[in-house]
């Protein structure tokens, strides 16, 4: 819904008890020709950073993990909050950044993150999310967030963005 609704699109559900729904997606009509590009550039390569990817679904996960590391990045990967934190534990001085899915079950990405900036100052954030759901208040302008869906360029833009410049 997030997503459908980020594109000015909406859905429509007709349900029949006993018989199922069907559910119809409209997305607006596209004119002119749109052209797609992905930098394959030098410039968005890592140099053997560590980044610790955090997201409860097992799918964005594996696309973040695969991303990073097929473009330099030294990756490990956690299904939530608490197991992030419990890595983060162990290698803490090896981290450069963490990755974080904002909605999770349990902690989610905005209070792992100020437990990162508590504990450990020195380690980047980047947030992700389809629909943030209002969990990013107004004072949280430093917060670095990358909406969903996102390519592996982008991705990889704002991952060296953040890693240079500090979130």
């Amino acid at each position: 819904y997030g997503i459908v609704t980020r594109y000015q699109g909406r859905i429509t559900v007709d349900s029949t008890l006993g018989k199922g729904s069907t559910f119809t997606v409209f997305l607006p009509k596209r004119t002119g020709e749109e052209v797609v590009t992905e930098e394959h550039d030098e410039l968005l390569q890592g140099a053997g950073e560590f980044v610790l990817v955090v997201e409860d679904q097992q799918s964005v996960r594996r696309f973040v993990t695969s991303a990073l590391r097929t473009h330099g990045y030294r990756v490990l990967s956690a299904a939530d909050a608490r197991l992030a934190l419990e890595v983060l534990v162990k290698r803490c001085d090896e981290i450069d950044m963490v990755i974080s899915d904002v909605v999770m079950p349990g902690m989610d990405g905005v209070e792992l993150k100020s437990r990162i900036h508590k504990l450990y100052p020195g380690i980047k954030v980047l947030l992700i999310s389809g629909y943030p759901d209002g969990r990013l208040k107004p004072d949280d302008a430093e917060t670095e967030l990358l909406e969903k869906p996102f390519s592996v360029s982008v991705l990889l833009r704002r991952v060296k963005n953040v890693l240079d410049l500090g979130s």
